[in-house]
């Protein structure tokens, strides 16, 4: 379990640094990539329901092995330094 806290708050730390450097065009970012859209309504969609419908916490830690490469290919796209807002 140590393990698993410890990917977490790494996961959690990059999240909040990400949304940090990108503060002025997050939301800008999101919506004009449908890609960067789809990782991140998969993420929480799948999260919701695996959360909701799942007792055992030691469990969830299997459940979320769907949700992670969608949600760091978003960090990884959101992380790219130049953004492309004219794209449609």
């Amino acid at each position: 379990m140590l393990f698993s806290g410890l990917e977490n708050l790494i996961l959690l730390l990059l999240s909040f640094y990400i949304i940090w450097k990108n503060k002025s065009s997050f939301f800008k970012r999101i919506f004009n990539d449908s890609l960067i859209v789809f990782c991140l309504t998969f993420s929480i969609v799948m999260a919701f329901a695996i959360a909701i419908s799942t007792t055992n916490y030691g469990a969830l830690v299997r459940f979320k092995i769907p949700i992670l490469p969608f949600y760091l290919l978003f960090l990884i796209i959101m992380s790219n330094k130049k953004p492309n807002l004219n794209r449609v």
